[in-house]
């Protein structure tokens, strides 16, 4: 996932901050597709919780933990993982 150079430029965003959010973005992108169910869902939890406020901040929002959209696409992928065969599940 990339950071929208149009939202950057929009709120003023240094190129140099930007290529972090990309790597943020990668780093959770790979730490998604590896969880498990062998892996501390708390923690796991917690990591993604720090990580969306620490990316709220490189793109200068207010921290709101209802904008965060990593933890989601987490707990989606532990539901699925718990209930594999339920295709309701998003």
């Amino acid at each position: 996932m990339t950071a929208s150079r149009k939202l950057g430029l929009e709120r003023n965003i240094p190129e140099s901050t930007l290529c972090v959010i990309d790597s943020v973005h990668d780093k959770l992108e790979i730490l998604l597709d590896t969880y498990s169910l062998e892996c501390d869902y708390q923690a796991t939890q917690e990591l993604f919780t720090q990580t969306e406020h620490e990316l709220q901040a490189l793109w200068e929002f207010e921290q709101d933990s209802t904008r965060h959209t990593w933890i989601k696409r987490l707990h989606a992928r532990h539901q699925r993982l718990l209930f594999p065969d339920n295709h309701y599940i998003i």
